[in-house]
């Protein structure tokens, strides 16, 4: 796929790859290394919340544009450029986790229900995914998820799934619930 987008082939090491959900976020540790300078999405991913990834990326954008602007034109210091991982990366960090914080507000990292099948399947377990219209099964399990066994025993309650892989151990008897780092919520 990365040959196919390049056009040609370029020896790359995939360091991790993995399933986007909302409400995971991420900022570099360093937006500028010498010469080279990240801004936008390649120093920052945001969940999709309020515009936060848009309008950080444009600040980003200004702030180093000036800078760079008044170094080659000789009326600044070249030093002003270090000034911009300084007053940048505190910005990115605070608005990815507001971000993430308004993304947990909704509910919005909650593992889709392919995730959640794929994590059952991969333990050799049946999951039949029933999506109850009404108020019904709210009501009676006084939440929006419930995982019902086959013998009729409610394995989980909450609002999100957020491990799918964890909820599966437990359920499945090979992790006790003691151990489990989902509470029930809701």
């Amino acid at each position: 796929m990365f040959r196919a987008a390049m056009g040609t082939r370029i020896d790359v090491e995939i360091l991790s790859r993995g399933t986007w959900r909302a409400g995971f976020t991420l900022v570099v540790e360093h937006m500028q290394s010498g010469r080279i300078f990240l801004g936008g999405d390649a120093a920052h991913l945001f969940t999709p919340a309020g515009g936060l990834g848009y309008n950080t990326a444009i600040e980003d954008a200004v702030n180093l544009g000036w800078k760079l602007a008044a170094v080659v034109r000789g009326s600044a210091p070249h030093s002003l450029l270090a000034s911009y991982e300084q007053e940048r990366r505190p910005a990115a960090v605070r608005n990815t986790n507001y971000a993430r914080q308004f993304a947990e507000s909704l509910g919005a990292n909650a593992a889709p229900a392919t995730e959640i099948k794929q994590a059952f399947a991969a333990s050799g377990l049946e999951l039949k995914v029933l999506d109850i219209p009404g108020e019904t099964a709210r009501d009676l399990y006084e939440t929006d998820l419930a995982l019902i066994r086959p013998d009729q025993v409610v394995a989980f309650r909450g609002r999100e799934i957020r491990d799918p892989r964890a909820l599966t151990a437990r359920v499945s008897g090979r992790v006790q619930a003691e151990t489990d780092p989902e509470p029930v919520q809701g």
